[in-house]
């Protein structure tokens, strides 16, 4: 038997294909042109949960660098009508079209600069009193009673976010680009942090040369406590010898350890990385291979020098997954 929950949901969907299927895409690029091509500010408003929604796309706009900020239709009409200009394009979301305070601010920016309305009902006042309308389809509210922005509220949040990709494929809006806008955070830490931000370098760095006793370079794994040591051969990475590496040794030589040298049991060639690497390419290099994740990650330079170690605890500690 199918529950009241489940029919709900199926009955949103039905209500959100009603969108798609009915949305003006033509009138949808137009202003999704508009908006790329505004030399000035985007300003947004709404009434409501419709201002929740204007809102929250100017912030999302300001996070891929599209100048934009929300106004309160009640403060325009005191004072922060100053922040418009003629450059400006300026978005009304509203379900109804009719909201006094959307209809009686309209004139005032439509004087200053142009206006779109974004409406659910055909036929509204603001049509009426902006440049240009799109309406975004509502076939009803999925409240019992049709009145709660429950439906319309999420079209328009599904409008907004299209809009907003649109707009990051029209400008060639790389990961890089995100990166600058957002510095602090998991999303910066993601986007920006380096292996050079993170790795080990100088006296913490676990290495010995290739030509070390085995037995002497045990003490040094210890006391570095990095579960690997980092081969090198004048300064240049030729291997490594981890913890599983010794495991390996002592079940193959145990007695004979101390005629080997690092050289001899190490691992070589391994994997490496860049010390300009993002820390989530270095994560996802440690965890290539599934089942068989390495914890630790050379850095080196373009010439193999070694320059520094990277340790998968250290970039997840971070908040940083790939």
């Amino acid at each position: 038997m199918v529950t009241r929950v489940a029919s709900l949901f199926t009955e949103q969907r039905q209500h959100i294909d009603y969108f798609f299927d009915n949305l003006d895409e033509a009138g949808a690029e137009a202003l999704i042109q508009a908006i790329d091509q505004c030399a000035g500010s985007i300003i947004l408003s709404g009434v409501g949960k419709s201002a929740f929604v204007a809102e929250r796309l100017a912030r999302m706009l300001l996070s891929i660098g599209v100048r934009a900020h929300f106004i309160s239709p009640t403060e325009a009409l005191h004072g922060d009508l100053g922040a418009i200009g003629p450059d400006d394009l300026a978005l009304f979301f509203s379900k109804s079209g009719a909201s006094d305070e959307l209809t009686a601010l309209a004139p005032y920016v439509r004087r200053r600069c142009r206006l779109i309305a974004l409406v659910c009902r055909e036929g509204s006042p603001l049509e009426g009193l902006a440049d240009q309308t799109l309406l975004l389809p509502l076939e009803r509210e999925l409240c019992p009673f049709d009145l709660a922005p429950t439906t319309s509220s999420a079209v328009q949040l599904l409008f907004g976010d299209v809009c907003l990709v649109a707009l990051m494929e029209r400008r060639g809006f790389s990961q890089s680009d995100y990166a600058i806008n957002h510095p602090a955070g998991a999303i910066g830490r993601q986007l920006s942090l380096r292996v050079c931000d993170l790795m080990l370098t100088g006296e913490k760095l676990p290495q010995a040369d290739r030509e070390t006793p085995l037995l002497e370079s045990l003490v040094t794994l210890s006391q570095m406590g990095c579960g690997c040591l980092l081969v090198t051969e004048k300064e240049h990475l030729v291997g490594i010898f981890t913890d599983g590496d010794l495991r390996r040794t002592l079940q193959k030589n145990a007695a004979n350890l101390s005629a080997l040298t690092l050289g001899d049991v190490m691992s070589a060639d391994p994997k490496t990385t860049c010390a300009e690497s993002l820390a989530v390419d270095a994560l996802r290099l440690m965890q290539e291979v599934p089942g068989r994740f390495i914890t630790e990650l050379p850095v080196v330079d373009t010439d193999k020098k070694l320059l520094g170690l990277i340790r998968m605890h250290q970039i997840v500690a971070q908040g940083i997954r790939s």
